[in-house]
């Protein structure tokens, strides 16, 4: 198995700048591990070796901090971006597959249009408690809906976190930001899915709320 698929590349250009971008922190990163074992042995070695004092030890270990800052910031980053990219990625190979489906039609497609559904949208599923239920809720709504009216019938409380993370799956987009925000689901499918995982109980309860 390789660890990197070139069919990938070609289903979801979208990922190359993520690639290349994870490709230059992971060298970075080889660099600081490099400079930081450089510094902590040196200074371990001026200190108990040398018998060098505090004062002369301040900048060596003012270096070693900033290293160990830095490694942590690019590990973070490096972290989000491969996250970003994974999302970036199943976003295209979703829309590659309704778009292929589409096209087929349900009679010469090997899957039914439910099963595609299921494939192409199962992402929804995995979500937090939170995005989840706006998802949910903004799927009843609409498939382009007000975010503080799903906000407040979904009964979230940080509807700004709840947004960020549908948006980074990929399952919603923003349409306008003024006079409020507002957004919409990238594909039918995708409101669909969401509506599917609302039990019949829920739906009733979500019939009973009234909307502000």
């Amino acid at each position: 198995m390789k660890p990197l698929d070139p069919r990938l590349l070609r289903h979801a250009s979208a990922v190359r700048p993520f690639v290349l971008a994870c490709a230059a922190l992971g060298a970075l990163t080889a660099m600081l591990v490099l400079a930081q074992a450089e510094l902590l042995a040196k200074t371990i070695t001026w200190a108990f070796l040398d018998g060098f004092s505090l004062r002369s030890l301040v900048l060596p270990l003012g270096l070693l901090t900033l290293v160990v800052l830095a490694r942590a910031g690019i590990t973070w980053l490096a972290e989000t971006t491969a996250h970003r990219a994974a999302a970036r990625a199943l976003s295209q190979l979703r829309e590659t597959v309704i778009a292929a489906a589409l096209r087929l039609g349900p009679r010469r497609a090997d899957r039914s249009p439910a099963e595609v559904a299921a494939l192409a949208t199962h992402g929804v599923d995995r979500l937090e408690p939170s995005p989840r239920r706006l998802a949910q809720v903004a799927a009843v709504v609409g498939r382009s809906f007000p975010v503080s009216v799903a906000a407040a019938v979904a009964g979230v409380e940080d509807t700004s976190s709840a947004v960020a993370s549908l948006l980074r799956a990929e399952i919603i987009r923003e349409t306008r930001r003024f006079p409020e925000l507002e957004c919409t689901f990238r594909h039918g499918l995708l409101q669909q899915a969401a509506l599917s995982t609302l039990t019949p109980t829920g739906l009733r309860e979500l019939d009973r709320v009234p909307v502000p």
